[in-house]
């Protein structure tokens, strides 16, 4: 799981995705006014639904803005995402390279995580966005990828 500060930060201006998110037990995320990393789960109690990764609880999403927590999609859930149903079956090699081929055209950084890879081609196939100088930005044309 890519817990990196560029993660963090791709994610976090993907808005799109972060309102999307439905919290998942096992799912990520950064509380940004604790600075942690966490794996998430869901604790039960009188109707309403708390989350915690840690020693603190957060209704979601009440508390999404008030503690600057930002969703990290792992790999699988982003290749899910993607159309790329990965349950048990390994991906093609040239689904891979083709996105990092795509990545490497956008000039986006070297040694990509498979995160930051994932997330890179969501944006792209769904919301016609790339990464350029830390932020999304909309492009014209990008249905031609993969």
């Amino acid at each position: 799981m890519d817990t990196s500060r560029s993660y963090v930060k791709m994610c976090r201006k993907a808005q799109v995705l972060q309102r999307s998110w439905i919290p998942e037990e096992k799912d990520w995320w950064h509380v940004g006014a604790r600075d942690a990393f966490e794996q998430i789960k869901k604790i039960a109690g009188n109707g309403i639904e708390k989350w915690t990764g840690g020693e603190k609880y957060y209704y979601i999403p009440q508390d999404i803005v008030l503690y600057g927590i930002v969703w990290l999609p792992r790999a699988d859930q982003l290749k899910k995402m993607s159309g790329y149903i990965c349950e048990g079956k390994k991906l093609n090699k040239t689904i891979n390279s083709k996105i990092s081929e795509f990545c490497s055209a956008c000039e986006i950084e070297e040694n990509l995580s498979e995160e930051k890879m994932w997330l890179i081609y969501y944006m792209a196939k769904n919301f016609n966005k790339i990464w350029v100088e830390g932020r999304w930005i909309k492009q014209k044309n990008m249905s031609n990828i993969l």
